[in-house]
């Protein structure tokens, strides 16, 4: 699936085409934009045969009769089957390769009647251009462009492509575009991921609160979270400031291990005043911080180990 896929809908395939034309006219002309292709474009060349309905009557020819006889003339038809112990064999009829070589010969296609008429006499027989596949989705007929995206976030460029097209794409009525591949893919499960994490922190809210039963406890806990986000954020933007779903997902692991330390280290202190019965000075939260640096430092460098083996493999 390509990055970015812009599907416009619609009945009329010239309407479909001329759409998908400025569509990807218009993607071209955006920064980033790589590899814009239409992925069903018109102009293949296509022999059409167009039966008269006079002619047809006049030689009393029936439509669907021609029509077979040109099919089985150059598609071929099966008239039997032969056996050869128990495997079955379809019989075919089909024009000799000499007599459907060239364009030309179609019109002198003979039919089986009594008079011997020849395609030309009955049929318009014209070469145009056509395409060799008409595109279906969801029952309706669609052109697709598709295109990737170099140097720049997909979310961006998603942006950019759906207000140009807003502002500059004229659509009739009963067409209509929607967006696909992996851009709108991630998009989506960005919104969940959103959704998910804010409602995880509702609860850990919540549930801290109720642990700790100590307000000072609890804003010590998340005065700690913005230090740690420096850090990633610094991260992101060494890397090319490009905010991809994995990077949302670092931030919320990185959230989950940030109020995790915070949390050990708070108890930590409680044990040291309420239970060793320090006084709570300067010496003792040193001591504090000191006996928590190892286990704390040692967890989060097994667990940027996992992340970067992650990202590079």
């Amino acid at each position: 699936m390509a990055p970015v896929v812009v599907n416009i809908f619609g009945n009329d395939l010239d309407v479909l085409d001329n759409k998908a034309r400025e569509v990807a006219q218009i993607l071209r002309a955006i920064r980033g934009a790589a590899d814009v292709l239409v992925q069903s474009p018109p102009g293949m060349p296509q022999l059409t045969i167009r039966l008269r309905k006079a002619d047809l009557e006049r030689w009393g020819i029936d439509p669907v009769t021609a029509l077979d006889g040109i099919r089985a003339a150059y598609q071929g038809d099966t008239v039997g089957q032969v056996y050869e112990g128990n495997r079955v064999f379809p019989v075919i009829v089909i024009l000799d390769p000499a007599s459907r070589a060239r364009i030309d010969q179609v019109a002198d296609l003979p039919l089986r009647t009594a008079s011997g008429v020849r395609l030309h006499q009955i049929a318009d027989i014209h070469e145009g251009p056509g395409r060799y596949q008409v595109l279906h989705q969801q029952a309706q007929r669609v052109q697709t462009v598709a295109a990737n995206v170099v140097g720049r976030d997909l979310t961006s460029f998603v942006n950019e492509v759906k207000a140009q097209i807003a502002q500059k794409v004229s659509l009739p009525a009963g067409t209509y575009v929607q967006f696909a591949g992996e851009a709108e893919a991630q998009s989506r499960s960005q919104r969940d991921l959103l959704v998910n994490s804010t409602i995880a922190v509702i609860g850990i809210v919540l549930l801290l609160s109720i642990v700790t039963r100590n307000a000072n406890n609890l804003l010590l806990i998340f005065a700690n979270l913005p230090f740690a986000f420096v850090g990633a954020v610094l991260a992101v933007f060494t890397s090319g400031g490009l905010l991809s779903l994995g990077s949302m997902v670092g931030f919320v692991a990185l959230l989950g291990i940030t109020l995790r330390n915070s949390i050990l280290m708070i108890a930590h202190y409680e044990h040291l005043v309420g239970v060793e019965e320090k006084p709570w000075v300067l010496e003792t939260a040193i001591q504090g911080a000191a006996d928590r640096l190892t286990p704390i430092l040692m967890t989060s460098l097994v667990t940027a180990s996992a992340c970067c083996r992650w990202r590079l493999g």
